[in-house]
């Protein structure tokens, strides 16, 4: 995808997984972002059309998820400092309250140094 992104000049997404799926250790997912990173300045693509995303699981399937997800977000922005993404309702998935819990997580990513959101802003009111 990344000459395509090049030729394009277009923004890519960086999704933290690799060949042994989505890590739970931040260092891990730091290190797929470096790798990220680095492919795609390789390419010419700048550092400002880099978008990367951790990949937020449901804490219904595991409880430190969010903290997982936190750490990550802190880590990719001190390491790299390039714009993050989050698809913020993936956290609640399969439990009650979603609003409620969605808002919550929400903040407290925006506090961590995410920079983007995949919501339906009219939720969050």
């Amino acid at each position: 995808m990344l000459p395509v992104v090049k030729e394009f000049g277009a923004a890519v997404i960086g999704l933290m997984i690799d060949d042994d799926g989505i890590p739970h250790e931040p260092e891990t997912r730091l290190s797929i972002a470096g790798k990220i990173i680095e492919r795609a300045g390789k390419m010419g693509i700048p550092t400002e059309d880099i978008v990367i995303d951790p990949l937020v699981m449901a804490i219904g399937a595991d409880s430190n998820s969010a903290r997982v997800t936190f750490q990550t977000i802190e880590l990719v922005r001190e390491e790299f400092g390039v714009n993050i993404n989050i698809g913020a309702s993936n956290i609640s998935l399969g439990l009650p309250e979603r609003h409620t819990i969605n808002q919550a997580f929400l903040s407290l990513a925006i506090a961590a140094g995410a920079t983007c959101a995949i919501t339906d802003p009219m939720k969050l009111i």
